[in-house]
């Protein structure tokens, strides 16, 4: 594997025992939700990655277009740190 990464076997090892990131761990609670139980419709599956993705997850990330802020800081109206040092 390392040689089609184009990787060192150390550095792939030392990757492998990371923590993760907060990324990956969102990813994982997406995976997490997908993956744990049947869905009875493909449709029933969009809807409820939908409202995960908006109603969870969009919610958290801190989003550079909103300065770094999340999307419930930016609309409470929150500085960003970049305005706070100024």
């Amino acid at each position: 594997m390392c040689v089609k990464l184009d990787v060192s076997t150390s550095g792939y090892y030392k990757w492998r025992g990371h923590v993760p990131s907060a990324r990956e761990r969102e990813d994982g609670l997406l995976l997490e939700l997908i993956h744990t139980k049947p869905w009875p419709t493909i449709k029933r599956l969009r809807r409820e990655t939908f409202l995960w993705i908006e109603g969870y997850y969009n919610t958290k990330r801190r989003h550079s277009t909103l300065g770094y802020l999340t999307p419930s800081e930016y609309e409470l109206g929150y500085k960003s740190i970049h305005e706070l040092a100024a």
